[in-house]
């Protein structure tokens, strides 16, 4: 399997998930997002903040579709 199938998949919704309840993939994607507004869009003050590396949050980031630019998120 590509990476793209395996991110593709992640991507999915469980079928175990109750109506009206966030996902814990919906959370990191806010979670991130957020972080990413509040440092306008600096991965290494992000990933501090998150406690995590810079490529882990470019990573997230492509795995949940979050499309960062230098002045925040998309």
């Amino acid at each position: 399997r590509s990476v793209t199938d395996k991110v593709e998949k992640m991507k999915r919704p469980s079928p175990l998930a109750e109506p009206g309840l966030v996902t814990l993939d919906e959370l990191i994607k806010e979670h991130y997002e957020r972080v990413l507004r509040h440092t306008n869009g600096n991965t290494s003050h992000a990933a501090q903040i998150l406690g995590v590396s810079r490529s882990t949050v470019r990573i997230t980031c492509a795995k949940y579709g979050i499309q960062m630019r230098r002045r925040g998120v998309r």
